[in-house]
């Protein structure tokens, strides 16, 4: 009997890991596109609290890429690639511009 209580408790705890929140991809402001000039590009991601990590070298990015801070200076082109983290969720999907 308590196999089977340590099994439901295993099963139920698996399912809520399941059903956890996401953390919402990045956005950028200006979104992707082709622009004349630099570019000041903002990003933000639609979780409250959440980090987010960026390349500008188009490689995909992880919770250990550069911290974004502060607005991205662009004025040759470039891919820019995101991603968002936010505490006890799971990383984001990539954000490109």
């Amino acid at each position: 009997m308590r196999v089977l209580i340590g099994l439901a408790l295993l099963l139920a705890g698996s399912s809520a890991l399941a059903d956890e929140p996401q953390t919402y991809r990045p956005r950028f402001d200006p979104p992707a596109g082709t622009y004349v000039g630099t570019k000041t590009v903002r990003v933000w991601s639609p979780t409250t609290g959440s980090t987010i990590y960026c390349t500008t070298d188009g490689s995909t990015p992880t919770a250990g890429s550069t911290k974004y801070t502060y607005p991205i200076l662009v004025s040759t082109t470039k891919t820019l690639k995101c991603v968002a983290k936010a505490w006890r969720r799971p990383l984001s999907k990539v954000g490109t511009a």
